[in-house]
């Protein structure tokens, strides 16, 4: 791919985004089998079941039929296990985004890059990017509860701690103070492109998963009733493997989408094409 780190707008860096993917198909989704795909699988089964069973249970419930103790209780069982699953899902969740972070810069500049090489770095900031994950969610979850312009304006000025942390190897403070900085006048810009990724990973996901909503839509237009039809475990199981296999697929595209933003505002703060465009030609002369 050919080197560009100058400003750029929205539609480039989702164009860069995509470019990365496709050029690194391979690896990169190799990386996300190996490390969101198997929990995410546990945790897709595991919520369809769950959600497929209730809706089944309902007209049983509402008329007071008999042996639903049995199923309820199964059924708890499951949502249990989802739950207890939901915390290993983040962690693999959170560490595929660091090592996307921090390897799509090597990637975009050409280097070849082993998967244990990827996984190796990724794995050795994957603590402070954890935290800082964790400490930008809670925070803004938090700040939304006293007023939404706390916690928007806090989202959007941190928004980019996790890539600095992944990609400059930045320490916790370290990582939301340059975010501070470099989302300093483009908190609109950060919360329009927050939007615009969420709804291409929705569109992205709802393109992989769109067998099974189709088939529940046409069973719906037949069937105003069949949401509450009992479906055979094979169907479940397609639908979780699906689900599953939605996450897998779009985790890397927005990942590499926040890199990319990254460096277009390290471009408009810090000149970052000149900086690189300089050190490329520096190179050139040895």
């Amino acid at each position: 791919m050919r080197r560009r780190w100058s400003p750029a707008g929205m539609g480039r860096v989702l164009d860069d985004a995509f470019g990365l993917y496709r050029a690194h198909f391979g690896l990169v989704i190799t990386a996300a089998l190996v490390t969101v795909f198997p929990v995410a699988v546990i945790v897709g089964l595991t919520q369809v079941f769950v959600t497929r069973g209730m809706l089944a249970l309902i007209p049983e419930i509402g008329t007071g039929g008999p042996d639903v103790l049995g199923p309820l209780l199964d059924l708890q069982a499951l949502s249990f296990a989802s739950n207890a699953t939901a915390p290993i899902f983040w962690v693999a969740r959170v560490f595929l985004a660091c090592v996307l972070l921090h390897a799509a810069g090597s990637l975009y500049a050409g280097r070849s890059m082993t998967l244990k090489e990827m996984l190796r770095v990724g794995w050795s900031r994957l603590l402070t990017f954890a935290l800082v994950t964790f400490a930008l969610t809670t925070g803004a979850m938090v700040l939304l509860f006293f007023g939404i312009v706390p916690g928007v304006v806090f989202a959007a000025r941190s928004a980019l701690a996790p890539a600095v942390a992944a990609v400059e190897g930045a320490g916790f403070e370290a990582a939301f103070r340059r975010s501070w900085t470099l989302t300093s006048g483009h908190a609109w810009r950060v919360i329009g492109f927050y939007v615009l990724v969420t709804v291409f990973a929705l569109v992205l996901e709802a393109t992989v998963t769109s067998p099974s909503v189709g088939r529940q839509l046409v069973a719906s237009i037949a069937n105003p009733e069949a949401i509450f039809a009992p479906v055979s475990a094979w169907w479940k199981t397609v639908e979780g493997l699906l689900s599953a296999a939605a996450v897998t697929l779009v985790v890397p595209f927005a990942e590499f989408a926040w890199f990319f933003f990254y460096a277009d505002l390290r471009a408009r703060r810090e000149g970052m094409d000149l900086v690189v465009r300089g050190a490329d030609l520096a190179g050139a002369r040895r």
